[in-house]
């Protein structure tokens, strides 16, 4: 049995959680798709990426080799900071 990795729950809690807005002539011009977005484990991740593909001294270049290795790590990264955070 896979257990599911923390993720942290949502990277911006507090966004709609549904619904609609109206407008003063009671148009309905927007409506809000209950949504929790990104959990907090992607947006890490997320950031790792960009800051291990921007920086030139580690060599990586997004290729097809490296992409799947360049993910991994981004996501232990990722795992590291949640469990950091958990102390």
């Amino acid at each position: 049995m896979t257990t599911k990795p923390n993720d942290g729950g949502p990277a911006f809690p507090g966004g709609p959680t549904g619904g609609e807005y109206r407008g003063e002539d009671g148009y309905v011009y927007h409506q809000f798709s209950p949504s929790t977005g990104m959990s907090l484990r992607q947006w890490y991740a997320g950031m790792a990426m960009q800051g291990l593909l921007s920086n030139p001294t580690i060599g990586l270049e997004p290729t097809t080799d490296t992409i799947p290795a360049v993910v991994k790590q981004s996501f232990n990264i990722a795992d590291a900071m949640l469990s950091e955070g958990k102390e």
